[in-house]
């Protein structure tokens, strides 16, 4: 597992387990992420976008199996009024463990310490993912109060 964690793992970070599952409150090295992100079908970035991505991070959590990354939730943001779970990923064989649903209750209870009254946690969910993120106090949009949400996804 160390060699696959970066620096900052070796000082002691929170730790929660899911039977061979190890959670650890920092993000995988840039390595890892590029790695993983390709093994998900989530494309290829270079080591300088892995980097950079990952140190704007504002609250990272990554799933380990026998030192292979198994899943990882990120979040960006204005780190004060406004939080954007941007990735949560988990590899497609250990999908349905409760891999997914662990990042997000210790994710969200990161998020509800720090966000003050009237900030926001937004993500954008995958096609049938929607009840999921509901589980967690999520609402679907469009709704009455909210519009759709959109994505502009940028291209060569």
């Amino acid at each position: 597992l160390e060699l696959y964690l970066s620096e900052s793992a070796r000082c002691g970070y929170c730790v929660w387990m899911i039977d061979d599952i190890e959670i650890v409150a920092l993000a995988p090295t840039a390595s890892a992420f590029i790695e993983f992100r390709e093994k998900c079908g989530w494309g290829q970035i270079s080591t300088d976008i892995a980097e950079a991505s990952l140190a704007s991070g504002l609250v990272q959590l990554s799933a380990w199996q026998n030192g292979q990354l198994a899943g990882f939730v990120r979040v960006v943001g204005d780190g004060a009024l406004y939080f954007y779970i941007q990735d949560l990923i988990v590899r497609d064989d250990l999908r349905g463990r409760g891999i997914g649903g662990m990042l997000m209750e210790r994710v969200m209870s990161e998020l509800k310490s720090i966000v003050p009254p009237g900030g926001a946690i937004g993500l954008m969910a995958a096609s049938g993912k929607e009840a999921f993120y509901e589980s967690f106090g999520f609402v679907s949009r469009p709704n009455n109060a909210f519009g759709s949400g959109m994505t502009f996804v940028a291209s060569k």
